[in-house]
């Protein structure tokens, strides 16, 4: 099983011609799982998920990449957040908030089962995105309140290794929950 929402949501932005998909063994604590990537046109990406949806074992998950292409052939990314705090709507509130003061308040949050993914709107170029990244490590901030941890600090180290972000959009062995939409910010 797998959100069709949130691929319902992400196709409303027209500048995406092809998503990237990642077909991964999940490990917990572990940032060297096996990968499997794909390409998905806007008009096939349904198909391409349920077939990987499937064909995937149950110790695998799968995800939508931060890389896309645009209708030029450009390699853009889609600003996502893989967010480390309780569900609630006090932190739910405080997440949109900040994420609106850097600029980031158009797009959608998914509640994860145990915490949140936030998907923004703005495709971004490979500089904007690392700054991006930049700017979420600084939203775990000790000084801050209520919440000292906010971002996922090892997805974000990974997703900058790797050139690109993943947001689980399936369920797993450990992660029954497939991620679902609670709040559309406009």
């Amino acid at each position: 099983m797998y959100s069709k929402e949130i691929i319902q949501l992400l196709l409303e932005n027209k500048d995406i011609s092809s998503f990237g998909l990642t077909l991964y063994k999940y490990k917990p604590g572990k940032m060297d799982e096996k990968r499997k990537l794909y390409w998905a046109s806007r008009g096939g990406i349904f198909k391409k998920l349920d077939l990987i949806d499937k064909a995937k074992k149950e110790d695998w998950a799968f995800g939508i990449n931060s890389l896309v292409k645009n209708k030029k052939g450009q390699f853009l990314h889609i600003p996502q957040v893989d967010l480390h705090c309780k569900i609630s709507k006090n932190n739910l509130r405080y997440i949109t908030k900040e994420l609106k003061s850097i600029g980031y308040g158009k797009g959608f949050v998914a509640v994860t089962g145990r915490s949140y993914h936030f998907y923004g709107n703005k495709l971004l170029d490979q500089g904007e995105w690392v700054a991006f990244m930049g700017y979420l490590l600084r939203f775990n901030d000790h000084r801050r309140k209520p919440l000292k941890k906010v971002t996922d600090q090892r997805w974000i180290g990974a997703s900058l290794v790797r050139g690109f972000g993943t947001l689980r959009i399936s369920s797993s062995f450990d992660k029954r929950t497939v991620p679902r939409v609670v709040l559309r910010l406009k």
